[in-house]
């Protein structure tokens, strides 16, 4: 592995659920403002005036959705994935989460 840079800051790009669904942001960090519709332990249902994304906490990032309540407005920085045909949103940290 070579370190190619070092101190600048990683662009984040404001989008939609239907701009991550283009696939057009796969692996770019993202930041997406709706409401939540669903809340599983690892998991969100966020939706924006799109369509709704999936917000996924990913084992080790040590997010939690416990303080999320369904119909709560919030804001989502994260990464986007596609698993299993799916689109979603991954955040690094519960600073993530707005």
């Amino acid at each position: 592995m070579e370190k190619i840079a070092s101190g600048k800051k990683i662009p984040i790009i404001p989008v939609r659920a239907l701009d991550v669904f283009s696939g057009k942001y796969e692996s770019a960090l993202v930041k997406i403002t709706g409401t939540v519709m669903e809340v599983q332990k690892y998991s969100i249902m966020v939706k924006d005036d799109s369509g709704v994304i999936k917000v996924y906490a990913k084992k080790g990032t040590n997010v939690s959705f416990e303080d999320i309540s369904f119909g709560q407005k919030i804001t989502v920085i994260g990464i986007v994935s596609l698993f299993k045909g799916e689109w979603e949103i991954i955040p690094r940290s519960q600073a993530d989460i707005q």
